[in-house]
């Protein structure tokens, strides 16, 4: 506590915190240093967090920095008084420990303490204090040994160290605790130094405590799955609570974790998120998930809840480091889940039917390629032919057979009408020509064909025709190439790609933020996008003749036909679509070079079949 006592500031310090502080010290030190160093780090959270007291020299001034490493040091000192006490107190109790090696170990814990800080300090003090303790001394009870060694090593460490750095370095002090037993075997014999050695290493790495941590984590297992409820408090001593540095795996804690969630998810979720930072068990936490999802996936037992699926995938993510086989297979689910989404969401009978239909086509493209999940895709199967069947019930009920002419020449587009999908008929072989992007073969489509002959209308149409894997963005060029300048037209074709994504396939990507170089930033976005999306990218320039235009009046550099042509060569996830009437060499030459490798689609009448059907 700071007070102002006529113009001096006076530091009150809150003893029983101190005394309370340098008792557990040691404890806290050798089982929770990162605790530790987010303490320290706190009291001047604008530096890094390895830095020392030269560098945080400037926030002496202040009173809480200057109270905080006060407190640390007298914490310090207690731990160096306490330590030293219950060491002589198990000696005479006939509890043999060389002191003499003791404090030979914590001379050098301070040494190094004085010159690598706080954590480097108490890392060699606990190796070698407790590695000369034990492996010279200790004829009976080791672990008293090791709590006196490890007390008297670490307090050694920081007393010092906290005077002269703070920074850190355990692994380095496990280095030089093993390099200092061997140093002392040189001098006092191979077996001595050998073994001090292998108990410094056993000792700072923890693994003598193994066995302790694996019983108490089984324990608490087993007497959850006979009280589920229990859960809670026995989580509060959980050996990853207590111990940061547990190397060994904890078979089973996924389960745990997964068990915890289902009991509570909200205290489950913190749960998680806390292992996640864990250093060495926080890969158990990805195989929770998976468990905790294949739970979520068995208990969707209705459309709704399939619907409602997708939305707990918020964790996962192409980088996720999950087992390949269960990622694809929850991706797949995320997929089925989304067409679901989107036939609950549809205002039109005829729409719902159709991508009921597509979730159908989807789990059939799965075949029972999910592992684990296959009995989940069997389920789903189930529920959503039923789903279907309800749905075409209700579209003969609601939707009689209307006029399917439209006679003003305007685009036909998705979710505007009601019979719209009736009026819309034909082009499956341009569909499937333009849904071969993901084969892996870089190419540009040019849709060539004359004014109301359908070319847009197609364009339009395309997020519910192909693949819910191939994500279709609409771009009117005559629209987007009255910007301004380069800078305003590429923006702006990054907008409306954002935009498109989110409204016809709920998929929401990263803005596009121009700052300097307009294709700079523009090749970046592209290149976090291919990274990170686990779709094909279909950009389709409606009207692309405009692209043309806008070079000529001198809105736009000729640099994007440069654009184009980088993207066909160099891209396998993003592919881009002209559709327009003019033919590649009506154009100046500088298109043929940039459009080279062109798939060139056709559209003009309808087939006999679909002429026949509308």
């Amino acid at each position: 506590m700071v007070s102002a006592n006529n113009g001096a500031l006076v530091i009150k310090m809150n003893w029983r915190e101190i005394m309370i502080g340098g008792l557990s010290l040691p404890f806290e030190l050798y089982f929770q240093p990162t605790r530790f160093r987010k303490r320290v780090h706190a009291l001047a959270p604008e530096l890094d967090e390895d830095y020392n007291l030269w560098q945080a020299r400037k926030y002496w001034k202040e009173p809480t920095f200057r109270q905080g490493i006060i407190a640390l040091t007298l914490q310090a000192l207690i731990a160096l008084i306490w330590a030293p006490l219950i060491t002589i107190a198990l000696s005479l109790m006939g509890v043999e420990i060389d002191v003499i090696g003791v404090a030979f170990g914590v001379a050098f814990g301070v040494a190094f303490g004085v010159a690598g800080g706080v954590a480097g300090g108490v890392a060699f003090g606990v190796a070698y204090g407790v590695a000369v303790g034990v492996a010279f001394g200790v004829a009976g009870g080791v672990a008293f040994g090791v709590t006196g060694g490890v007390a008297f090593g670490v307090a050694g460490g920081v007393a010092y160290g906290v005077a002269f750095g703070v920074a850190g370095g355990v692994a380095y002090g496990v280095a030089v605790g093993v390099a200092g037993g061997v140093a002392v075997g040189v001098a006092g014999g191979v077996a001595v130094g050998v073994a001090a050695g292998v108990v410094a290493t056993v000792t700072v790495t923890h693994l003598w405590l193994y066995s302790f941590w694996f019983m108490l984590h089984n324990l608490q297992t087993f007497w959850v799955q006979l009280r589920p409820r229990a859960i809670h408090s026995l989580w509060r001593w959980h050996p990853t609570r207590l111990d940061e540095t547990i190397l060994l795996p904890l078979w089973g804690l996924d389960h745990l974790l997964s068990t915890y969630f289902q009991h509570d998810p909200e205290r489950g979720k913190m749960a998680l998120d806390e292992i996640a930072a864990h250093p060495t068990q926080n890969r158990a936490v990805w195989r929770a998930w998976v468990l905790i999802a294949e739970n979520q996936a068995k208990r969707a037992q209705t459309v709704e809840t399939i619907a409602a699926f997708r939305r707990e995938l918020t964790w996962l993510s192409p980088e996720t480091p999950v087992v390949k086989r269960d990622k694809n297979a929850l991706l797949h689910l995320r997929d089925i889940s989304q067409e679901v989404d989107a036939a609950l969401q549809s205002d039109s009978a005829l729409n719902r039917v159709n991508r009921f239909m597509q979730a159908l086509k989807t789990i059939k493209a799965t075949g029972l390629q999910v592992g684990r999940f296959n009995p989940v895709v069997s389920q789903w199967y189930e529920i959503i032919i039923q789903a279907l069947v309800e749905a075409r019930r209700e579209q003969q009920r609601l939707e009689p057979i209307p006029n399917p002419y439209v006679s003003d020449g305007k685009p036909l587009r998705p979710n505007q009408r009601v019979d719209e999908d009736q009026v819309f008929k034909g082009r499956e072989s341009l569909f499937r020509q333009i849904e071969s992007v993901t084969d892996g073969q870089g190419k540009t489509f040019l849709l060539i064909g004359q004014r109301r002959s359908g070319k847009t209308s197609a364009l339009l149409h395309l997020p519910r025709r192909l693949g819910s894997r191939i994500v279709a963005a609409f771009v009117d060029m005559q629209k987007v190439a009255n910007g301004e300048d380069t800078r305003a037209i590429l923006q702006k074709i990054g907008e409306t790609v954002f935009d498109e994504a989110r409204r016809y396939h709920q998929v929401y990507l990263p803005p596009l933020t121009i700052e300097n170089d307009p294709y700079n930033d523009l090749d970046q976005w592209l290149n976090y996008l291919e990274k990170t999306i686990p779709y094909h990218l279909l950009i389709c320039f409606d009207e692309f003749e405009a692209i043309q235009q806008a070079i000529d009046n001198g809105r736009l550099d000729r640099r994007f036909l440069s654009f184009l042509r980088n993207t066909l060569q160099h891209r396998r996830k993003v592919t881009i679509l002209l559709s327009g009437v003019a033919e590649i060499d009506e154009l100046p030459d500088a298109w043929a070079n940039a459009l080279i490798n062109t798939v060139k689609l056709r559209i003009s009448f309808l087939e006999h079949a679909d002429t026949v059907e509308l």
